[in-house]
């Protein structure tokens, strides 16, 4: 099977973590969701953030202000036919969050 990595990064500004990575894990679903590969590849979303991995599996364990960011993702991704989370180690992540403190807005994609 084919695969499509894109890693993406982007300025956020001042917020916790938590907030961060749910804004990111929508904007990372759009993306996706706007791309031509929605009708031919499945998705696979990896957030460092373990808390933001369990709200989008089981919702209605998110803090309360946090609940616009999840039912905006879980919108965008009913337009996914395959999709997954999982959880990663945060040296994995850190290309993407070294972009995002300096400010950056990167898409890069590699095809497999």
């Amino acid at each position: 099977m084919k695969m499509v990595y894109a890693l993406v990064s982007k300025a956020i500004g001042d917020a916790y973590a938590s907030k961060v990575e749910l804004i990111m894990v929508k904007e990372a679903t759009l993306f996706y969701v706007a791309s031509r590969w929605n009708s031919s590849h499945s998705l696979l979303l990896e957030c460092d953030f373990s808390n933001v991995v369990g709200w989008i599996k089981k919702p209605n364990n998110v803090p309360w202000k946090l609940r616009p960011f999840i039912m905006q993702t879980l919108k965008l991704l009913n337009n996914v036919l395959r999709w997954d989370i999982r959880h990663i180690l945060r040296f994995a992540n850190e290309a993407a969050d070294s972009l995002a403190k300096e400010g950056c807005f990167k898409l890069r994609v590699y095809y497999g």
